[in-house]
């Protein structure tokens, strides 16, 4: 059974379009997830990824799938099963982009606690910058 363990959210003033882009499209994940070292393009919009050491989880298999609403990350690892389900909506002329992290409940829940403040932060981070590279126009600083 899988538990969420949080969502992130901000505005971004952007399109829908340039933002599901820079969360479908190799060269843009590369640019915002500074945690991936190589990213191997499979069948299916499938990837192999491979993380830096500081990552909790250095490989994994990665399934990216576009939806009505957003956009759906499936990651599988022999450590840990996640997704990371993006979710897109109009607000005020602009797009809420919110990011939830849910992941299998068969990890254990103290560490679960623990690293959920962590996780929730660097995250955030994430979050923040696909929003500078979409709203920038792919000049990440």
């Amino acid at each position: 059974m899988a538990k969420s363990m949080f969502t992130n959210a901000l505005n971004i003033r952007a399109s829908r379009e340039e933002i599901v882009e820079a969360l479908t499209q190799l060269p843009a994940i590369l640019s915002w997830d500074k945690e991936i070292i190589a990213m191997e393009a499979l069948a299916g919009g499938s990837y192999r990824v491979k993380r830096n050491a500081s990552a909790y989880v250095q490989e994994e298999l990665l399934t990216i799938k576009s939806q009505a609403d957003g956009v759906l990350y499936q990651a599988t690892s022999a450590d840990l099963n996640y997704q990371i389900d993006w979710k897109l909506s109009e607000d005020e002329g602009s797009q809420l982009l919110s990011q939830e992290l849910i992941i299998e409940e068969a990890l254990n829940p103290v560490v679960i606690g623990i690293a959920k403040t962590v996780t929730k932060l660097a995250f955030q981070r994430m979050l923040g910058a696909v929003k500078q590279l979409v709203e920038t126009k792919g000049e990440i600083k």
